[in-house]
């Protein structure tokens, strides 16, 4: 069977750490990114299963990148991930295309609940 591969996008080296490592300790195939440049180059050249996506980052936002990668590939599986969550964020989110949404800080196993479901849908 062939390895899923999460591409976490997030400037926070610390998240990645974490749930990089969370991830690999299931079996998981990891990338990281991060700045919305460099997710954008990894998708278009990895094809994850799953995409990780934070909506606060430095230069351009999540919401802009989730906008960027529908372009690229029209059925990513997309989970935003936020510490400053609202309405406005969730709802630009799902409109966008996004298959889930949670915000920071998570429970592990509630992530890694949500990133199965996401790719068995």
């Amino acid at each position: 069977m062939e390895e899923k591969r999460v591409l976490i996008v997030d400037d926070d080296r610390d998240i990645v750490k974490i749930v990089q490592t969370m991830l690999e300790d299931r079996g998981w195939g990891i990338s990281a990114a991060y700045s919305g440049t460099e997710a954008l180059d990894k998708v278009a050249s990895q094809k994850p299963d799953v995409i990780l996506l934070d909506i606060m980052m430095p230069e351009m936002n999540g919401i802009e990148v989730l906008k960027r990668i529908r372009k690229l590939d029209a059925n990513a599986r997309i989970i935003m991930i936020t510490a400053f969550g609202d309405v406005e964020s969730y709802l630009d989110s799902m409109e966008l295309g996004a298959f889930e949404y949670i915000n920071k800080p998570f429970e592990t196993e509630e992530l890694l609940e949500l990133i199965e479901r996401v790719v068995a849908a």
